[in-house]
């Protein structure tokens, strides 16, 4: 697999490294594999569905399928952020276990980049792999202003299914 060099550098931060590497024509939404079905059932048995799910990946000698922009909402870095959302990166993208930069950013409680995501565009509707809505996983997080931002985005209070419940 080729090295994924602007992961890496958004990985880090590094925001003079990701202008050159985009300026030089790395694609914006390079990815790393996909966890293969094996990958995924480890996931699921041994942290519920990727609580650590780049844990996993690295651990089999490699990088989970993140793209650049989730790397960046990872650490928290919004000006890599914002120059990978300029540079037209999919602020939708999700990996293996289906989630998406803002999920990655409530994960890791970086509740002004996840906001940032939603207002760029991010969908306020998405579910994990294992079907646990945005919402749920921001009050999970304690990030309530931001749950307040996805409910008057349209997120769901109400949910149907028994996984969505709050």
């Amino acid at each position: 697999m080729a090295e994924l060099l602007l992961i890496k550098a958004a990985e880090k931060g590094d925001l003079e490294a990701v202008c050159r590497l985009l300026a030089a024509g790395h694609e914006v939404d390079e990815r790393g594999e996909p966890l293969s079905d094996g990958e995924m059932r480890a996931a699921k048995t041994m942290f519920g569905y990727g609580d650590d799910a780049d844990g996993v990946a690295q651990s089999m000698g490699r990088t989970i399928d993140m793209t650049p922009l989730m790397a960046a909402a990872e650490q928290g870095s919004m000006d890599v952020i914002e120059v990978l959302l300029d540079a037209g990166a999919d602020v939708n993208a999700a990996d293996s276990l289906k989630r998406t930069a803002v999920m990655i950013a409530i994960e890791w409680k970086h509740e002004a980049v996840a906001r940032h995501l939603l207002d760029a565009g991010a969908d306020p509707h998405a579910k994990d792999l294992s079907g646990r809505p945005i919402l749920s996983q921001a009050i999970g997080a304690g990030l309530f202003t931001l749950a307040h931002a996805l409910l008057d985005a349209g997120a769901k209070a109400n949910p149907k299914a028994k996984s969505d419940c709050l």
